[in-house]
């Protein structure tokens, strides 16, 4: 799970820690290549039962069509790009016609929500409109069904689950740490974060499916301290707190 791809020094010191240079990205797929991994959509990876990893993008950054895409082109990979739809055509992220360009390039889109509001949290009109809200204006800007969705900061919940289902969505991706297998819950499937700081070692051993110890733990305290404080403390909390 990758958010944008940009050198640190062009972003917010909020967003630097996911924020992977190009340069970067282009040699995570070329350690993916030595690996013999195919590089896939989030359709593809829940269909298959190894030999790849399934490569997605949050948020709609302008830079899914100027860097991710013609590296990823160049790599024979596939990817799934989830675009907050409030945010298409903002200054930094993608806009309508760079997210048809993306569709007609083969690549995958869904949904990140429509205003990325934390979905577990909402009512469930709130919670409608994010999701089914979203899906129907990515439709209409596509021309064809959306069956994906990804949880902004992956606040995910059975409702947001049966939200998803209603809405006719196929897919919801979140941000716990693991593994896609074909057996596995389609909407509540499990991504691995790439982050500035993530070495070549690192992402080779995600891309076998390792989950560090280390990694797991953060996630699970984190969401542990999002619970205890509620939304609003907590996104305080992580506003001033370094190693966000």
């Amino acid at each position: 799970m990758y958010h944008g791809l940009a050198r640190p020094d062009a972003v917010r010191a909020a967003d630097r820690r996911y924020a992977v240079a190009p340069e970067a990205f282009a040699a995570q797929l070329e350690v993916l290549g030595e690996a013999g991994l195919a590089g896939w959509t989030g359709t593809e990876a829940v269909a298959q039962d190894g030999g790849g990893v399934g490569i997605t993008f949050d948020d709609g950054c302008a830079s899914d069509v100027l860097e991710a895409a013609p590296r990823l082109h160049a790599a024979g990979c596939g990817a799934t790009f989830f675009v907050v739809t409030s945010w298409v055509g903002r200054p930094r992220h993608v806009s309508v016609g760079g997210l048809r360009e993306l569709d007609a390039a083969g690549f995958e889109l869904g949904i990140h929500s429509r205003t990325h509001a934390p979905l577990s949290t909402l009512s469930p009109a709130a919670l409608r409109n994010e999701v089914a809200g979203a899906k129907a204006e990515l439709e209409d800007w596509l021309g064809h069904e959306v069956a994906h969705l990804s949880c902004p900061g992956g606040r995910w919940s059975p409702a947001v689950a049966r939200a998803a289902a209603e809405a006719g969505l196929r897919t919801v991706c979140t941000s716990d740490p693991g593994v896609v297998t074909p057996s596995g819950d389609r909407f509540r499937l499990p991504r691995q974060v790439v982050l500035r700081t993530t070495s070549p070692g690192a992402f080779a051993a995600l891309c076998r499916g390792a989950v560090p110890w280390p990694r797991r733990a953060r996630h699970h305290a984190l969401r542990w301290t999002r619970d205890a404080l509620g939304e609003h403390r907590y996104r305080r909390a992580r506003a001033v707190l370094p190693g966000r």
